[in-house]
């Protein structure tokens, strides 16, 4: 039977690929995540500029940690590789914005306490929520997750309900916010698989389409909710797989991360 699934899971990536080179991407790896959490794909998207995609696929049974580094600068901070490898965590990833004094930037709850109120701003209006299961859930709202046990406030959103989000469209003001950078996006697919993904450096717009487009080459269904976290310099993201661990490094430390089991 491994044989079989082996050679069934070598034709479908081959499919995949095939069906992707006529769609301005291609699959170009997949493989099982740790500890049954899902799967791993990296795909690469021909657009103005090539964007790799790495995506991580969690089924329900994941459980997510925010952590907050205790030091009070970028200089002494951990890596996200280090910090992942101590808590023998599956998958980390950076988590929401700071500021240059190495604090959370927004809303900011921890253990059910809320260490900072949101602040105003308009394409942060968002937020990332674990529940007392350690769960997550995408919040299109600030309001969505006030009772959560832990939070941070991000944006812009970049698919509600299905659709792309106007700000998505027609980026307002901040052009440069919205201009090619590293990404790292969560989404929340229909049917209830979690996405955790960051590129190489692209627009918005482009993953957002990419998204709401092809969201079957990632083996889900219609990506329903996809938020933007802090991006740039603070991308990052790790995978403990026992063969070869995959991490795309952050250029600079970062004050609080998503950690998955």
């Amino acid at each position: 039977m491994p044989i079989v699934k082996s050679i069934l899971f070598s034709l479908s990536l081959f499919t995949s690929t095939l069906y992707a080179a006529n769609q301005n991407f291609t699959a170009l790896e997949k493989k099982s995540l740790p500890n049954h959490l899902g799967h791993y794909q990296h795909i690469q998207v021909s657009s103005d500029e090539t964007i790799d995609l790495y995506a991580a696929v969690l089924n329900e049974g994941y459980t997510t940690h925010l952590y907050v580094q205790p030091e009070k600068n970028q200089h002494e901070a951990k890596t996200l590789h280090e910090l992942s490898v101590e808590n023998s965590f599956s998958i980390g990833i950076n988590g929401g914005f700071f500021t240059p004094n190495f604090n959370p930037a927004g809303l900011f709850i921890q253990e059910g306490k809320t260490i900072k109120r949101p602040v105003k701003n308009s394409l942060l209006r968002s937020c990332v929520g674990i529940n007392h299961q350690k769960k997550m859930h995408l919040g299109t709202t600030i309001e969505s997750c006030a009772a959560d046990q832990d939070a941070i406030q991000t944006g812009p959103v970049m698919i509600e309900a299905g659709k792309i989000h106007d700000q998505i469209k027609n980026p307002p003001y901040r052009k440069e916010f919205f201009a090619p950078h590293r990404r790292t996006i969560l989404a929340q697919s229909s049917d209830q698989k979690l996405l955790v993904i960051v590129t190489s450096a692209a627009t918005l717009t482009d993953i957002a389409e990419w998204l709401n487009q092809h969201s079957d080459i990632l083996g889900v269904h219609t990506i329903e909710t996809a938020l933007d976290l802090d991006g740039g310099a603070s991308t990052g993201m790790y995978i403990r797989f026992e063969d070869s661990p995959f991490y795309f490094q952050e250029f600079k430390r970062v004050k609080t991360m998503l950690l998955f089991q």
